[in-house]
């Protein structure tokens, strides 16, 4: 009786009010449908997400050290069970310019579309030379170079970029994208203004280092979970844990490969010294027998000079004798020569006198 006389008094006040009742159920069924659409919308986000990473390979464990990463370190990451592969790549920074505009730019080294970190080719088409190369993909990007274009690289530090790379200038081929970068940020760099702006991929042969600078690392099973879940990461962290291991051990080894060739440089520098010292204190051995042979030569050129000056002295001071004995000698001739002129014209005139007497006769 009480339950009927409750559903009749319900069921007649909503007839009263029949707007009002569709209002308050519209809105609340509004408000359930927003509750539930904001409630799966991260969900299905992070699966999106999640299969977008799974498509293009994204690594899930990036090891990186500063002392560098060598094929030994591959070799024995790539040992650890539950490593599914392991993929030791180069990642450098450099200045770019093109149409006056200076960028910096995060250069990759590209293997192949399957690689771990992946890309989705979005036009044009994927590096097959080593002068080639593709650039990001969108319209955010700082750095919009057509297809076909060149780029021309530079190192921003006082090492040239040639001690890194084969080729510094690259022609663009195409444009992808990468779930690498999932925001617009890059990170920041040394060089430059300091913020990497876009990245480009070239064919990994172009890097001349001698160590990697990264090492991607994907799991076995962890492709088949959501990488937002617990779950992923109860498969995540023991391989992770097992690299932290396996790095203090590497380290030291590094440590000790980094200190033996700085000591096999340096003992190879002391030997280039000692060689260049014993080769320059023998030509300075030779520098000073010459100087000694000069100072010799110079010693006999001082006597010699010096005779031959006592020598040019005597021959003056004869010839100035003979010159002044031949003065005398011409005076005294002069002065016979007068005198004999003056006997001859007496003698001419007394001559004279007597053929001028025998002519009166």
């Amino acid at each position: 009786m009480k339950k009927t006389a409750l559903t009749k008094d319900v069921l007649r006040d909503i007839k009263k009010s029949l707007g009002r009742f569709i209002s308050i159920v519209a809105i609340i069924a509004l408000g359930v449908a927003f509750f539930s659409g904001v409630k799966i919308a991260p969900e299905d986000m992070e699966y999106t997400a999640d299969k977008y990473y799974d498509e293009y390979n994204l690594m899930d464990i990036r090891v990186v050290s500063t002392l560098g990463l060598t094929e030994d370190d591959l070799s024995e990451i790539s040992k650890i069970k539950g490593v599914k592969e392991s993929f030791g790549t180069y990642t450098i920074d450099a200045l770019a310019e093109y149409k006056e505009k200076e960028v910096v730019l995060r250069v990759h080294g590209f293997s192949s579309e399957q690689q771990i970190n992946g890309v989705k080719l979005v036009k044009g088409r994927l590096p097959e030379k080593s002068n080639e190369c593709v650039i990001e993909a969108g319209k955010e990007n700082f750095l919009r170079v057509p297809i076909g274009s060149k780029i021309k690289l530079f190192s921003g530090k006082e090492e040239p970029l040639s001690d890194s790379l084969k080729n510094t200038e690259f022609i663009v081929v195409g444009a992808v994208q990468t779930p690498y970068y999932l925001s617009f940020e890059k990170g920041s760099s040394n060089i430059g203004n300091g913020q990497v702006r876009d990245f480009i991929m070239i064919p990994q042969e172009n890097f001349i280092l001698d160590i990697y600078t990264d090492i991607y690392i994907t799991v076995e099973g962890a492709k088949e979970l959501n990488s937002y879940k617990d779950e992923y990461f109860d498969v995540i962290n023991p391989i992770t844990d097992k690299v932290k291991e396996l790095a203090k051990d590497r380290e030291q080894i590094r440590y000790r490969e980094i200190l033996s060739e700085a000591e096999d440089k340096i003992t190879e520098g002391k030997k280039e010294y000692f060689d260049e010292k014993a080769k320059a204190e023998e030509k300075l051995m030779e520098a000073l027998e010459e100087i000694e042979n000069a100072k010799k030569d110079i010693g006999n050129g001082e006597k010699e000079l010096k005779d031959n000056e006592r020598k040019f002295n005597l021959s003056i001071k004869e010839g100035k004798e003979k010159i002044e004995l031949a003065e005398k000698e011409l005076l005294i001739g002069e002065e016979e020569y007068r005198k004999g002129l003056e006997a001859f014209n007496e003698k001419k005139s007394l001559a004279e006198g007597g053929f001028k007497k025998l002519k009166k006769k």
